[in-house]
Parts: C-alpha cells; sequence; structure tokens
C-alpha cells in the first residue's frame, strides 16, 4: 500500500494548493476532505464548508449532515507526517465525550456557548435535526487517522467509552487506504441500511471463494424503501446498473409481487449484497458500506410496485438476500470483482 500512501500525501498538497488561505490546517484539512470524499461523496468544494476550522472546536473537526442515513456525523482527525505509526488511543477516549454534547439540552447550551462560531453554526443546524424535526437524526462519531490501531485496543476504546460501532467509527490507516482506493474506482462505500429479519431465522453459513456468504430472508417492502433513500448509490458496484433494464424481466417481478406475493421468494433469484461490515441484532441486521451487486431489477421494480399499491398487499412477499462480507486488506478488490462477475454471470439453458 506504499503506492497509495505516495497518492495521498500528493492529493494533501494538491487540496491545500487549491485552498490556500481557506483551509487552516495545511495537512489536517486535506485529510478531512478526502475522507469525505472517499467515504461519503463529498466534493472538495462542499466540504471545506463542513470543517470548523479554529480554536475552540470543542475536539470537533468537522460536522456533516447526512439526509440519506438521516446521521449527524462529528470528525475528528489526526495527520502525522509518517504514515501508519501506531495511534494514541487516548485521543479517541477523550473524543467520545463529543457523544454526550446532545444528551441533553442543557450540556448542548454549555458546549454552544464555548464553541467558536463556524462551529457554533454546525452545532445549531446539528440541534435542529436531532432534536426539533422527525425523524430525529442519530449521531455519530468518526475519528480518522493515518495512524493505526490494532484490533485489541479498538476493541478496549470500545469497552471503555461504552459507543458500540453505530456510535463511534474508528478509521485508521489500513481504511484509510482501501476508501481512497475504491473512490478512486468510483465506490462510495457509506451506503449503511438495516434489513428486518421476519423471523428468528439462523443465517446459512456458504463458502464463496476466500470468504462466506450469509444466506437470509428479508421483506421485499423493505429492500423497496431502501432504494427511496439511497437511489442509484445502493448499485454503484452493480456492472450491468448501466444497462437498460429488461421489460420483460421486470413485469414478471412486478405481477408476481402484486398478485401472488407469497410466492415471491421462490419466484425471484434473490439479492447478492456485499458489505464492509454487518451486525445481526435480534430480528434486524445492520449493514455497513454495502453495495447491491445483483438483484438491482428487483429491487427498482418492487419500489414502483410500491408506489402505486399498498404495502400491506405485499406484506407476504420476501426475498432471499445472499450477503458478503469482504475483507480490509488488498485481497479485497480482486474478490469484489470476482463475485460481482459471478452473481452476474447467467447460464442460457437451451430447450
Amino acid at each position: 500500500m506504499t503506492n497509495l500512501n505516495s497518492e495521498i500525501k500528493k492529493e494533501v498538497k494538491e487540496i491545500a494548493k487549491t485552498y490556500r488561505g481557506i483551509l487552516r490546517y495545511g495537512k489536517r484539512d486535506p485529510f478531512i476532505l478526502i475522507f469525505l470524499k472517499s467515504y461519503f461523496n463529498v466534493e472538495y468544494d462542499e466540504g471545506k464548508d463542513l470543517l470548523t476550522n479554529y480554536g475552540y472546536d470543542q475536539e470537533i473537526d468537522a460536522v456533516y449532515i447526512n439526509k440519506k442515513d438521516t446521521t449527524v456525523y462529528f470528525i475528528q482527525s489526526k495527520y502525522h507526517n509518517t504514515f501508519g505509526d501506531r495511534e494514541d488511543k487516548e485521543l479517541v477516549k477523550s473524543f467520545s465525550k463529543v457523544y454526550h454534547y446532545f444528551s441533553s439540552k442543557n450540556k448542548y447550551s454549555k458546549v454552544y456557548n464555548a464553541a467558536n462560531q463556524r462551529l457554533k453554526e454546525h452545532l445549531a443546524a446539528a440541534k435542529e435535526v436531532i432534536f426539533g424535526r422527525k425523524p430525529q437524526y442519530k449521531k455519530c462519531l468518526i475519528f480518522i487517522t493515518n495512524g493505526r490501531f490494532d484490533k485489541e485496543g479498538i476493541k478496549k476504546i470500545r469497552t471503555e467509552t461504552n459507543l458500540s460501532e453505530d456510535k463511534l467509527l474508528i478509521f485508521d490507516l489500513t481504511d484509510i487506504q482501501l476508501y481512497f482506493s475504491q473512490n478512486l474506482e468510483g465506490r462510495i462505500p457509506a451506503v449503511h441500511f438495516n434489513l428486518p429479519l421476519p423471523t428468528k431465522q439462523n443465517f446459512k453459513k456458504v463458502p464463496f471463494g476466500q470468504v462466506f456468504a450469509y444466506v437470509f430472508t428479508t421483506k421485499v417492502a423493505a429492500l423497496a424503501m431502501i432504494y427511496d433513500k439511497w437511489k442509484e448509490d445502493l448499485f454503484h458496484s452493480n456492472i450491468r446498473n448501466a444497462y437498460p433494464q429488461h421489460q420483460k424481466i421486470n413485469k414478471a417481478i412486478a405481477d408476481t409481487l402484486e398478485y401472488h406475493p407469497a410466492h415471491f421468494w421462490l419466484d425471484n433469484n434473490g439479492v447478492v449484497i456485499v458489505c464492509d461490515d454487518f451486525k445481526k441484532r435480534k430480528l434486524k441486521i445492520s449493514i455497513r458500506n454495502a453495495s447491491v451487486v445483483n438483484g438491482c431489477q428487483t429491487i427498482v421494480t418492487s419500489n414502483k410496485v410500491l408506489k402505486r399499491i399498498s404495502s400491506k398487499r405485499v406484506s407476504a412477499a420476501e426475498v432471499i438476500v445472499k450477503l458478503i462480507k469482504l475483507p480490509k486488506d488488498e485481497s479485497a478488490k480482486s474478490l469484489r470483482t470476482e463475485i460481482i462477475q459471478a452473481a452476474n454471470t447467467q447460464i442460457p439453458i437451451n430447450s
């Protein structure tokens, strides 16, 4: 990954040069912009306005209000001249207190009054969606560094801060390299969603090359509603997404969903999703950094059907999902390509 480090350093210099006089910190701020672009697909011109930039920043370097997943992200960054050095976990533990800034309006007021003017603007916008809007937005902290953490260190941080992965995301050099390279390929990592599990089913673990696929069923309506939020970003790794969809197949999907919803799981080939991580919690599964690599037509067509009929009419419709968690290393790219090609290869049956 040495070449990637060089590319990141080069990009940091280019951003600093482009926004000279605007960015207060010559390396840290460009590093944040690279992360925002790589992870959330936020362009640099928009990203620079998310920075807090000045002193009295209350340990918050940037604030991003993501309408797609209704979450407010508070970001802190550490950029070191030497890439890959061991990061100090105490920095993350100190940053974790930011999560509690919005635990009450009284606590928020104290933080707001001590903040610089730029941060006050971001905090006010965050307050509006966390306290005052329905649905209320979630809070999530993101700590990014070009240093490294070991797995045990991250586990210890979570134990000591009592913040789970949906509340505190920790990205070190390995993650930054991965997201930076994926963004160069046109991928959008930050696609997150939950899927309901209709029953207390056991995941079936199926070998898929060097990794495992986890097979389960979920409600078709749930997948269709996710499309409303993420649109084409949901299929950013799907090699077929750019091609016209087959009307005959779409009609078959729509007819089954509308007139024979209970047979949907039997008549449909299912959906294949690749992701960086997932967590199974009782009757739902939370999937992070996901892409639907097969099943684009199923989801889009189902979404169109639900625009004209009641979701109650299709409540019995379920679909089989194959969920594949990719490793965070150099093998991820080739594995992703292999999975996408395999999932989208159809062998014709001669009659």
